[in-house]
């Protein structure tokens, strides 16, 4: 078994979590609150873990910043739609609509980052898409009632928003990272 694999599947077991705690904390903490808290406590957590095993910071260029700021300002947003959204709407029709992050990422990175697209990972990201508006689906007579509700439910519109900027910080991360000289 690959090394990778262990921490991928116990990443996504703890991520599967997070929208129960954060539901869980609403119920009587401000939403900014909550959406920075998590935020909060990792950055010490990540600057330790950078400086202890990666050694000395490489150098930067100004388009390392675009890319860090360009992130960092769209997770944040990010983070206090999708809180909202979870406020004000059920976890379970919430979580699904994140979905849309990978559709995002594969269609601008042709554009921003020249990347190519091939036919599997394209078929796989029509197959979340597709999954997503089927768990969505009540009856198969209504085939536009996910469409419908989507248009006009703002939390879901909000977690949607939320999947589409998480969808746009890879782009930002991959430049920065392109920008680091070590």
């Amino acid at each position: 078994m690959a090394l990778w694999f262990p921490y991928a599947l116990g990443a996504a077991l703890l991520a599967s979590f997070n929208p129960i705690v954060v539901k869980r904390l609403l119920g009587d903490t401000d939403v900014a609150v909550v959406a920075w808290a998590g935020q909060a406590f990792a950055l010490p957590l990540l600057g330790l873990t950078l400086v202890t095993f990666f050694g000395p910071l490489p150098r930067v260029d100004g388009m390392f910043v675009v890319g860090i700021a360009g992130s960092a300002g769209l997770n944040a947003a990010a983070h206090l739609a999708v809180t909202r959204a979870y406020k004000d709407a059920d976890a379970s029709l919430v979580s699904p609509l994140l979905a849309v992050s990978p559709a995002i990422t594969l269609l601008v990175s042709v554009f921003t980052l020249r990347e190519i697209l091939t036919p599997l990972p394209i078929l796989g990201v029509a197959l979340i898409i597709l999954g997503v508006y089927l768990l969505n689906l009540r009856s198969t007579r209504d085939f536009a009632g996910p469409l419908r509700e989507l248009l006009h439910n703002r939390s879901h519109l909000l977690a949607l928003f939320a999947g589409l900027l998480w969808g746009l910080t890879p782009i930002f991360e991959k430049t920065a990272i392109r920008h680091t000289f070590p």
